[in-house]
């Protein structure tokens, strides 16, 4: 299922339901409907306590890295490395209890993941009495960062993004882009019926009302 015949679908929705034929209802305005209802939905279910779907979720594969310097980022291992993304991740999708930042591992097939730690931890993590720090990953300012004592060049990302197609921005491994509205589309199929139904319910009538409104007031002048 990719974004395109989501839109096509509410597309021939909303054509049954015009008065008339002349609303010429743009495709990027159903586009943001369906992006936003999307998000809307998985903050709904998470904060009811369900889990998270693999189909929701997208991976930033061979996403480079650099040191900083540790005064960006508190660090108490003595001579623990510090590094962040290269550049911003896209908004994740933020739930009453997290923000729906899965996962940050190498981008080796198999590798483990890193723990994922919040920001307010980052200051208090120290090496163990065998002298290992391991990898704590956290997200601070749409940065990645990871407090390590080894090396990496690159690392992979998966999340649950507010905006699927920001991930079209940035390539995986083979360099192609990480996201096409003609590709899959990170939204689990028994959320589409939902989610049609959210939008004819809700955003159309809106877009009906105020467009019947707008009629209205140039008749009237």
């Amino acid at each position: 299922m990719t974004i395109n015949q989501v839109i096509y679908d509410i597309l021939g929705l909303t054509s049954k339901a015009e008065i008339s034929d002349d609303s010429n209802l743009p495709l990027e305005q159903i586009k943001f409907w369906v992006v936003s209802s999307r998000a809307e939905l998985i903050r709904q279910q998470m904060n009811k306590g369900q889990s998270i779907n693999p189909d929701i979720t997208q991976t930033i594969s061979c996403l480079k890295v650099i040191q900083i310097d540790a005064s960006e980022c508190p660090c108490e291992a003595v001579g623990c490395t510090i590094l962040r993304s290269e550049v911003q991740i896209p908004t994740t999708v933020e739930t009453n209890q997290m923000n729906l930042l899965m996962q940050v591992s190498p981008n080796l097939i198999g590798s483990k993941p890193y723990t994922i730690i919040p920001y307010s931890r980052a200051a208090y993590i120290t090496k163990s009495k065998f002298g290992k720090l391991g990898t704590k990953a956290f997200l601070h300012n749409r940065y990645i960062y990871l407090i390590t004592d080894t090396y990496v060049e690159s690392i992979n990302v998966t999340g649950v993004f507010n905006e699927p197609e920001d991930l079209g921005n940035y390539k995986d491994c083979s360099g192609e882009a990480c996201y096409s509205d003609d590709g899959y589309y990170p939204m689990s199929l028994h959320m589409v019926n939902t989610l049609k139904k959210m939008i004819m319910d809700t955003n159309f009538k809106v877009y009906l009302n105020t467009k019947e409104d707008t009629k209205n007031d140039a008749h009237g002048e």
